[in-house]
């Protein structure tokens, strides 16, 4: 699996502060765990877990592989599960953060792939937006946040869909490609209190605000 910008971004922008039990949906090679890993310990707290799932057994192995490899190998498993066996496997509110880089062309889209692994990884066909939203909310703690990185095109949609399971926009930010460009993400995290204010930001590809997001993870 390789390194992308939209795991790199969902890693850096999310936080982590007072967490201590995480979820990962869909992990791929496990970077995102690893990220939220290295901020959850970088005051020297290490009384979290992380469990990062995936429904692909070379992907969970791959990640079992790198989680070892790492400081941080006591905090985080990976196992081959769907996030609906979990939910039906976990008690509620088992989770203080949940994040994900979820798959999102649709399955009819005309951007699928030849390639099933590549397919299942970008398609919504195993893990529509609406069931990722109905599960994760049965899951989360009462004070728990989600946080995913999108499409631009599909914010509108993801955010009707978190309010249906009453989970509201806290904050987002928007990436660019170029500056003077419509946003190609969206960064979003949700949480079960409805804000008086959105904190909306926003970052471009290679600028000051993109070094200054990845600092801590890139060597520049």
């Amino acid at each position: 699996m390789k390194v992308g910008t939209d795991g790199v971004l969902l890693g850096a922008w999310l936080k982590c502060q007072a967490c201590k039990r995480l979820l990962d949906v869909g992990t791929g090679s496990g970077l995102i765990a690893l990220m939220a890993a290295q901020q959850c310990a970088a005051k020297g707290d290490f009384h979290f877990k992380i469990l990062a799932i995936d429904i692909d057994e070379g992907a969970v192995a791959q990640a079992k592989s790198n989680f070892t490899s790492s400081p941080w190998a006591d905090n985080l498993s990976a196992v081959q599960i769907s996030l609906q066996d979990l939910a039906l496997s976990q008690e509620a509110g088992s989770f203080d953060l949940i994040f994900s880089n979820p798959p999102f062309f649709p399955s009819d889209s005309s951007l699928s792939s030849p390639n099933e692994k590549r397919d299942m990884a970008r398609s919504d066909k195993m893990l529509p937006m609406s069931k990722l939203l109905s599960y994760s909310a049965k899951i989360m703690s009462s004070s728990g946040k989600m946080v995913v990185v999108l499409p631009f095109s599909q914010e509108t949609a993801f955010i009707v869909a978190a309010a249906c399971e009453k989970l509201f926009v806290s904050r987002r930010c928007y990436f660019r490609s170029q500056k003077e460009k419509t946003p190609i993400r969206v960064l979003i995290e949700i949480s079960r209190q409805l804000p008086e204010i959105v904190l909306t930001t926003s970052i471009t590809n290679g600028d000051e605000s993109y070094l200054d997001l990845t600092k801590y993870f890139y060597f520049y």
